[in-house]
């Protein structure tokens, strides 16, 4: 049996901070691919189309709102219209958790929205985890506070 391994897909642009996730999701047992900005991910995402590196395609998405230039709401766009990457399921930690931002992730179909204020990161790995455990149609699971 071949163990292929679970990849994240990680849009943050504070360096600190993605720096403290990627080492998270790596300490959890995922391979991580990472960008600070839409267009380098756009453009990470375009080359594992066109070359069909499927088999190195993430697993999960963990999106930041605010980023430069261009804000989440426009890669999850990019993803939904692409008939390879549609289904990509998309976690939103970001401080844009209330209001019109969050009702318009939700209806663009993404997981789950956590805080980055409320939320560990090893809290956040641990539901995408549990997520990706569960069948791809589940619904999403309930994000409990940090302790």
């Amino acid at each position: 049996m071949v163990n292929i391994p679970r990849r994240i897909f990680v849009v943050e642009d504070e360096l600190p901070l993605l720096e403290i996730i990627v080492r998270y999701c790596q300490k959890a047992g995922f391979e991580t691919l990472s960008a600070r900005t839409v267009d380098e991910a756009i453009g990470l995402f375009q080359e594992l189309e066109t070359v069909d590196l499927r088999p190195a395609m993430p697993d999960a998405v963990w999106l930041d709102h605010f980023l430069p230039e261009k804000n989440g709401d426009e890669f999850v766009k990019f993803l939904r219209a692409s008939s390879t990457f549609s289904d990509v399921p998309i976690f939103l930690v970001t401080n844009a958790v209330e209001g019109e931002i969050t009702n318009w992730y939700l209806r663009a179909g993404i997981r789950q929205v956590y805080s980055k204020t409320m939320y560990t990161p090893s809290k956040i790995i641990a539901d995408i985890d549990l997520y990706l455990q569960r069948s791809p149609t589940a619904p999403p699971v309930p994000p409990q506070p940090a302790a």
